[in-house]
C-alpha cells in the first residue's frame, strides 16, 4: 500500500528542519573552535605590546639613572669653603646639579626611543596598525561572533533535547557567561593601557626627572593593564573552549537518540 503523499512530505518536512537544526548547533561550534584560535592572535599582539612598553620602560631608566648618578658626583664635588678653588668648583657642581632640573634629557636619544617605542602600539591607519590596536580590533570582532554563536546554540537546544535549566544547559551558560565577562574585562584592560600609553608619549616637557618619572608611571600603569588583559584572554579562550566541547557533545548526543532511518 503506497504511503500517503502527505505524510511523505510531512516526513520530508520533518528530515529537513532536524538537518537545519543540526547545520546550525555545527556552525555554532565551528564557530567557537575559530574564535578559540583567534583569540591566540589577541594574545600574540597583546604579548608583543608589554614587550614593546617594558623596552621603552628600561630606555627611560636609562635616563633616570644617568640623571642620578650626575646628581651623586655633582655632590661629591662641593668642595670645602677653604678650597683654593672653591668658587670654579662649586660653580662647576652648581651647573650640574641646574642641568637635572632642566627640560633637556640627559640622553635624550634614550627617551625619544621611549617616547616613539610606545607610540607603534597605539598607531592606527592609514600608516600601520599597532599590536595594542590590532588586540582591541579583534577582540572586539570576536565579542560580537560569540555572542552571535550563543544565540545559534540557544535557539537549537530544544531540537537537541536540551531544556533551559537542565545540566547541560546550566554548564553551558556558566562557560559562556564567563568567556564574555572575561572578554570584557579584557577589552576594558587593554583600553586602559592604550589610554596610558598615549599620555605617556604626550605628557608636556618639563623638569627632566620629573617628566621621566611621570613617563615611566604611565607605562606602569600601561604594563599593569596589558598583564591583567593576558590573564583574563587565557581565561576567555578556556571558557569558550569548554563551551565548544559542551556543544559538540550535544550534537554527539542528538546523533546517538536519533531514531534510525
Amino acid at each position: 500500500m503506497a504511503v500517503p503523499v502527505v505524510v511523505v512530505e510531512a516526513e520530508a518536512e520533518a528530515e529537513a528542519e532536524d538537518i537545519y537544526w543540526m547545520d546550525m548547533t555545527q556552525e555554532a561550534a565551528d564557530d567557537l573552535a575559530e574564535i578559540y584560535t583567534r583569540l591566540a592572535v589577541v594574545l600574540s599582539n597583546a604579548d608583543a605590546t608589554r614587550a614593546t612598553l617594558a623596552e621603552a620602560d628600561e630606555l627611560l631608566q636609562e635616563d633616570i639613572d644617568a640623571t642620578e648618578i650626575l646628581v651623586a658626583h655633582a655632590l661629591t664635588i662641593v668642595p670645602a669653603s677653604y678650597d683654593p678653588y672653591y668658587e670654579a668648583t662649586l660653580g662647576g657642581a652648581a651647573k650640574l646639579v641646574a642641568s637635572v632640573f632642566s627640560e633637556a634629557p640627559l640622553l635624550p636619544g634614550a627617551v625619544g626611543a621611549a617616547r616613539d617605542l610606545v607610540a607603534t602600539v597605539y598607531a592606527i591607519p592609514p600608516s600601520v596598525t599597532g599590536t595594542l590596536m590590532e588586540a582591541r580590533g579583534e577582540l572586539s570582532v570576536l565579542i560580537d561572533e560569540h555572542f552571535s554563536a550563543g544565540l545559534r546554540f540557544a535557539y537549537c537546544t530544544p531540537d537537541l533535547g536540551i531544556q533551559e535549566g537542565d545540566e547541560t544547559w546550566l554548564a553551558w551558560s556558566a562557560h559562556k557567561d564567563n568567556a564574555y565577562d572575561k572578554a570584557m574585562k579584557t577589552e576594558t584592560s587593554l583600553m586602559t593601557a592604550t589610554w596610558e600609553a598615549i599620555m605617556a608619549v604626550r605628557l608636556p616637557g618639563g623638569e627632566r626627572m620629573r617628566e621621566a618619572w611621570k613617563m615611566k608611571q604611565s607605562l606602569h600603569i600601561a604594563i599593569e593593564e596589558v598583564d591583567a588583559a593576558l590573564v583574563c584572554i587565557r581565561q576567555t579562550r578556556n571558557a569558550v573552549k569548554a563551551e565548544e566541547q559542551i556543544v559538540r557533545n550535544a550534537i554527539d548526543d542528538a546523533v546517538e537518540a536519533a531514531p534510525p532511518p
